[in-house]
């Protein structure tokens, strides 16, 4: 079974340089069969991460699950740990009918580093493509997960390491930015209807334009229009 890791992206050089062979190192210590695709979205606009990751599962044709990975971290392989140890018990976790929650186990957000069996994505129409600027796409695929009675697993129940040796943070990331309370705003009309909302807005309403595609060193970019 294949891992398809999918990273939405726009204008950070520097940190992709050091994830891309920080994460393919990873991986590879795993066993793990795995692709990385990275959305790069253009134009001046604000971003709109949720569609970014609906583009990069539409556009990946491998069947099996999925991680929806930030760029700003990863992984490392501690030396006291075994080797299967990655991502407390990530992202080696197979269940193609659940999902599982990463850096913020099942706490009403999706984000950060998220993984998702392909099936189960599909069945809950992938993120919504309504968050422009930054947050809440994430809480809203944690809401269309629990609407579907998919089973959200957490990281476990032995210390994990996160945010020690385990993972390298390579930037602490823009924050909050234009668009957070807007996205509030749209999060919450949404949850008026969800049943409505989360068949009229995901993978099947996703619209875009790729503008050209490359196949680089460890990784496909795809640079797309929104």
């Amino acid at each position: 079974m294949k891992l398809q890791v999918v990273v939405p992206y726009r204008d950070r050089p520097k940190q992709l340089r050091k994830f891309i062979p920080g994460l393919s190192e990873y991986l590879t210590s795993q066993k793990i069969d795995f692709s990385i695709t990275v959305v790069n979205q253009l134009g001046v606009g604000q971003m709109n991460r949720g569609k970014l990751k609906n583009i990069g599962f539409l556009e990946t044709p491998y069947k099996g699950y999925t991680v929806f990975h930030d760029v700003d971290l990863f992984p490392i392989r501690r030396k006291d740990e075994p080797d299967h140890f990655g991502y407390h018990g990530m992202p080696n976790y197979m269940a193609l009918d659940h999902a599982r929650s990463i850096a913020k186990p099942a706490q009403r957000c999706a984000g950060c580093i998220f993984a998702v069996g392909n099936p189960a994505f599909e069945k809950v129409n992938g993120f919504s493509n309504s968050y422009w600027g930054w947050g809440y796409e994430d809480m809203d695929l944690w809401y269309r997960l629990q609407h579907y009675k998919i089973q959200i697993d957490e990281q476990g129940k032995r210390v994990s390491s996160y945010g020690k040796a385990a993972f390298t943070h390579l930037d602490k990331g823009t924050g909050w930015v234009d668009g957070h309370e807007r996205n509030k705003a749209v999060l919450n009309a949404v949850l008026q209807d969800r049943e409505k909302n989360y068949k009229s807005d995901g993978l099947n309403t996703c619209l875009y334009r790729v503008e050209k595609k490359h196949k680089l060193q460890g990784y496909t970019m795809i640079d797309v229009i929104v």
